[in-house]
């Protein structure tokens, strides 16, 4: 397949100028390295070389954002952080109704700082409360993990912490991310297949109404197929998914109309099929090891090191992959310090279901000489 654009090189530019010079005139005859001639022809090339490359270059990269700008495919800017929280009435306050405002600021022990997703009320009588939480940032700077949030000033009537990790977190798209995205959007142009509601399902966004930052969007999505039924799971890289957004999600499916051109805006649904948003199930893991380490290696240091990969390992895998015990001996043998690992649990491989995300609820670690 021959190039539209291919930029000639140094070389080439030379050997065409000093070819034309001959041709033109028998008068300058010296076009050796070196000679005046042949220095004059090499410092206008230099300047065409450059103008080629920065031409080529320029190409590469209008060509991709022309066909993005034309489908309006900006890049996706980041997400905040979220999780769970529990506030918890402090022992000697009064025993009536605590209320904590929509937007009040909590702080990781890190220096993230998060705010609620909405009014938790401890009632009169309970101890404790649910809620959720953004981050005031987003970006993966606010991921944090177990037991890692506090009141950023003490409270008379409660404390507050996390006892599931703060997640979900992911910086601006890069252009590789972009081009994978545009790969599916593509794939979705048929719409009524999985791939197709998959894709959908990425699309609706939700802003923090206190922060303003984009709080919440899709971040895995599966389906699941019976006849006459789809199942589309889906969850937003932290507690699953709020009811807001599984109902965007599930209007943006079906089809809405819109109340200003007064139009039937079509859904992404297989035409006859019902299709049901429904929300990913975290799945615990738990893991079991004894490992051998190398001398002068700190045990703690490997607690903390595996902990981590294996959790991050655990919540990329998708639906549809088989977790194997042999693939939890290579993520321990990739920490550095581990020179031999045994799994004690699990045992069994086992597939990860469409309903599931995995995420890792303890690591029990034995040590061998």
């Amino acid at each position: 397949m021959t190039a539209i654009f291919t930029p000639k090189p140094f070389v080439a530019i030379v050997a065409d100028a000093v070819e034309q010079m001959r041709l033109s005139t028998d008068r300058i005859t010296d076009f050796n390295v070196g000679s005046v001639v042949r220095s004059l022809i090499e410092a206008s090339a230099v300047e065409l070389d450059d103008y080629y490359q920065e031409m080529y270059l320029g190409l590469l990269k209008a060509i991709p954002t022309a066909i993005y700008i034309g489908f309006g495919f900006d890049l996706l800017p980041a997400v905040a952080a979220a999780g769970t929280v529990v506030f918890t009435r402090i022992e000697d306050a009064p025993g009536d109704e605590i209320i904590i405002p929509l937007g009040t600021r909590l702080v990781t022990t890190a220096g993230a700082y998060f705010v609620t997703d909405q009014e938790v009320v401890i009632p009169a009588g309970e101890d404790e409360a649910e809620g959720t939480v953004s981050a005031e940032i987003p970006g993966i700077s606010g991921n944090a993990g177990y037991y890692n949030i506090l009141l950023p000033t003490r409270s008379d009537w409660y404390t507050v912490t996390n006892p599931e990790i703060l997640s979900g977190g992911v910086d601006a798209e890069t252009e590789e991310q972009r081009a994978e995205r545009f790969a599916a959007f593509v794939r979705a142009l048929a719409r009524g297949t999985p791939a197709a509601l998959e894709f959908a399902a990425t699309l609706p966004a939700l802003y923090h109404p206190v922060s303003g930052v984009l709080s919440e969007r899709v971040q895995r999505a599966a389906v699941y197929e019976t006849p006459g039924h789809v199942e589309l799971y889906i969850h937003n890289g932290s507690f699953g998914a709020s009811a807001a957004l599984v109902q965007a999600v599930q209007a943006l499916i079906d089809g809405t109309r819109d109340p200003d051109l007064a139009i039937w805006l079509g859904g992404y649904r297989p035409a006859g099929m019902r299709v049901e948003v429904l929300v990913m199930t975290d799945t615990p893991i738990d893991i079991a090891l004894e490992l051998t380490t190398g001398l002068g290696v700190s045990q703690a240091d490997i607690t903390t090191a595996l902990t981590a990969v294996l959790a991050a390992w655990l919540r990329a895998t998708v639906p549809g992959r088989q977790v194997r015990p042999m693939d939890v001996i290579n993520q321990a043998l990739g920490v550095e310090g581990v020179t031999a690992a045994t799994i004690v649990a699990p045992t069994a491989s086992f597939m990860v279901a469409a309903s599931s995300v995995l995420y890792l609820r303890t690591l029990t670690l034995t040590w061998t000489a």
